[in-house]
């Protein structure tokens, strides 16, 4: 838990309440047709996945790249004439919130596609890598990376395996929401309001940045380091185990 006279953020939620906020996001996105209907499945079997949890404080789920939530298509985008497509998918996402550090695992893709469903962009959200011998691999521990595994067809894969850019974890939810705003910004405009809409994001907000920000906060009043270092994985690991 965490709990400072300055900065207290005890986020008291469960696999219950996110179920439900993933079902708030589906019905407003399909509502304002932001989703297509296989988007909007994708977004009621995780629902389906978190309600098995109950009302746990832990819980895992995944969205499948062959079944992603599938955003719809959006015009002019591509040198600013031609439609894309946006689609969302997870490998794992496990989240504990007993720990200091809610996540155990994260790792969620956004990848733009042209028309032929070729990727054009591929944006990764994750956690550092830890090997066997629990070495952290060199970053940040939560980072944004360009690139990575494109799947069914590795030609598309970009060559650089860094930068790992310092980030906040972003889930499903707070992923959509970044979807939604930078690419259906009218539509963004409709829904931002809504206390529905508002009430799922607040419950995704304090679960990735609590503990994210908690760190940056207590980081400010050091001198003797910095906010990048004392988020670098291997800095966070030691600090977790301490």
């Amino acid at each position: 838990m965490l709990n400072d006279s300055l900065f207290i953020l005890e986020p008291n939620i469960t696999a219950k309440d996110m179920a439900s906020a993933i079902g708030s996001i589906a019905s407003i996105l399909k509502d304002k047709d932001i989703i297509t209907d296989n988007g909007y499945s994708s977004l009621l079997d995780i629902q389906s996945q978190l309600k098995a949890f109950k009302n746990n404080k832990y819980w895992f789920m995944s969205v499948d790249i062959d079944r992603p939530i599938e955003f719809e298509i959006i015009d002019k985008v591509l040198k600013e004439k031609d439609p894309v497509s946006v689609i969302l998918s997870s490998e794992k996402i496990s989240i504990d919130l007993n720990n200091e550090f809610p996540f155990i695992n994260l790792d969620v893709c956004v990848v733009i596609r042209n028309m032929d469903e070729e990727p054009i962009s591929r944006w990764h959200f994750d956690l550092a890598n830890q090997n066997e011998e629990g070495v952290m691999q060199p970053g940040p521990l939560t980072h944004l990376q360009y690139g990575g595994h494109n799947s069914g067809n590795r030609e598309y894969d970009h060559p650089l395996k860094i930068p790992r850019w310092c980030h906040p974890p972003m889930d499903i939810i707070l992923l959509c929401e970044a979807i939604v705003a930078n690419f259906f910004p009218e539509k963004w405009d409709l829904i931002k309001d809504n206390p529905s809409w508002c009430h799922a994001i607040a419950e995704s907000q304090k679960i990735c940045y609590s503990a994210y920000l908690y760190k940056m906060i207590k980081s400010l009043g050091l001198s003797s380091t910095t906010i990048l270092q004392e988020m670098d994985a291997k800095s966070w690991n030691q600090k977790m185990k301490a």
